[in-house]
């Protein structure tokens, strides 16, 4: 039975991380270590961590973000495979157990995810990340491209594949999209299966980086530059559909800016989506209503 280690960052996690580490604790899956980094947190999630005792590792470091703590945890485990878990999520008991075999069927295979279930602060689930992004198996480096349908809580790599195509991003410029990176990286070589079951708990708050869209938003159009910088040959390939992303999100970005009555904002965005890509009706549509609300606006000043 090959070892996996669990990598749990946390950063004032202290409302959430008991459950988080005992859901890894609880695994059928008997070969496991789990490391929890500390990422320089300020309440009192060290001494909740402390109660767990010599089950899990706990490394300590100054706040640099997900992605710097995720790779101290990598740089010292010992596993064969590498699971992550954020501080305020959850897996099903089952997860690891029924996710490694995989690995066997195809020793290109870089990374197994699965579904997992959208709860909401007050626990109530609501929907499943698969309904929000279709996954896909194999060699899918344009489908990741077009949209990252890989929930990170899910995860499971093969440690010697991150440690080959080099390890999280630390620089802050992909803050909530370090892990989307990762997964980019891999797929330009390696191949993903996933398990169509939902397999873990994705919790939903105010809290969650992926919550501010704008933010979000260009963190993923800096992962795509990045993506295209470092793998140009990939994107030579499929340079309709990169424009399409990349406009997509400027749309995004435009009508975000609308709803929020940024109506400057709102144009600049929707105008850059369209000079990427003119077929995105939506964005021209959109682009005149701004237009026309901000002309009004003017008028009744």
């Amino acid at each position: 039975m090959k070892k996996v280690s669990v990598i749990i960052p946390t950063f004032n996690g202290a409302r959430t991380i008991r459950n988080t580490v005992q859901s890894a604790l609880d695994q059928t899956y008997a070969n496991l270590e789990i490391i929890v980094i500390n990422d320089g947190s300020t309440d009192h999630t060290e001494e909740i961590l402390k109660g767990f005792g010599n089950r899990i590792r706990v490394l300590t470091k100054p706040n640099g973000g997900p992605g710097s703590a995720r790779n101290m945890g990598i740089r010292h485990c010992t596993g064969d495979y590498v699971a992550m878990l954020d501080h305020d999520d959850l897996w099903v008991k089952d997860k690891i157990a029924l996710q490694v075999p995989l690995f066997d069927n195809d020793p290109r295979i870089a990374t197994v995810f699965s579904d997992a279930f959208l709860i909401q602060a007050d626990g109530r689930c609501h929907r499943r990340c698969f309904q929000e992004a279709r996954p896909y198996r194999g060699f899918v480096f344009r489908q990741l491209f077009e949209r990252n349908f890989i929930p990170n809580l899910t995860s499971i790599t093969r440690k010697e594949l991150i440690e080959e195509m080099g390890y999280f991003d630390e620089s802050g410029e992909m803050l909530t999209t370090d892990d989307y990176f990762m997964w980019l990286k891999l797929a330009t070589r390696y191949a993903f299966d996933y398990i169509d079951q939902p397999l873990a708990y994705f919790r939903q708050h105010p809290d969650n980086f992926s919550g501010h869209l704008e933010s979000f938003c260009h963190d993923i159009l800096r992962t795509l530059s990045k993506t295209e910088q470092n793998f140009p040959d990939h994107i030579v390939k499929m340079r309709r559909c990169r424009d399409r992303r990349i406009s997509r999100l400027h749309y995004i970005l435009g009508r975000h800016y609308l709803r929020n009555g940024r109506y400057a904002d709102s144009r600049q965005a929707l105008i850059q989506s369209l000079k990427i890509d003119r077929m995105n009706i939506k964005s021209v549509l959109v682009s005149m209503f701004v237009g026309l609300k901000s002309h009004i606006g003017k008028v009744r000043h």
